[in-house]
């Protein structure tokens, strides 16, 4: 992860988890639960949406905080990649990398609260056919309430939303 690019830019390359959703992107030990939300699995595996890529963010100069950023990462992990290409190591092109575009804001709501609101799309190959696609769309909201007087103590909410076209042999 690069530290010293101007202008908010930031690049990353190796081995990472996507940042599609809310909590693909932090790993299971940060959770504040135990068991993998049902959708993350369903859509990516038992370790989430990770693989091997590069992704440049942009935190813009707004007035409230926006970060945009997209990557592409290698498709291929059955373990990883449920989704897409699954374990089959055919990447021939531009075509069968994975991409993945996400916003992030956060809006200050006072001293007590704030609301972070992120929106997120991953399209890439799948292993059911050769030129057969995956498109994920994703929305997260988290807000956060902690009393100014005591900061130590507060209530978060957050949930996730989760849609999936997923082309299949035949299919037109």
């Amino acid at each position: 992860t690069t530290l010293g690019i101007p202008c908010g830019i930031q690049v990353r390359a190796g081995q990472f988890l996507s940042r599609v959703g809310r909590i693909n992107a932090t790993h299971p030990h940060a959770w504040d639960f135990v068991d993998q939300p049902f959708a993350v699995g369903k859509m990516y595996g038992s370790e989430g949406n990770r693989g091997l890529g590069a992704e440049v963010s942009w935190l813009t100069p707004l007035p409230w905080y926006v970060e945009i950023a997209g990557a592409a990462q290698m498709p291929t992990s059955a373990a990883s990649n449920r989704s897409f290409m699954g374990n089959t190591d055919d990447v021939n092109g531009a075509q069968d990398f994975l991409y993945t575009v996400t916003v992030k804001q956060f809006f200050d709501l006072g001293r007590s609260a704030g609301l972070f609101w992120g929106l997120s799309a991953q399209w890439g190959p799948n292993d059911t056919g050769r030129g057969n696609r995956t498109d994920i769309y994703a929305t997260d909201v988290y807000f956060k309430y902690a009393p100014a007087s005591h900061p130590e103590m507060f209530v978060a909410v957050q949930a996730e939303a989760w849609f999936r076209l997923r082309q299949v042999p035949r299919d037109l």
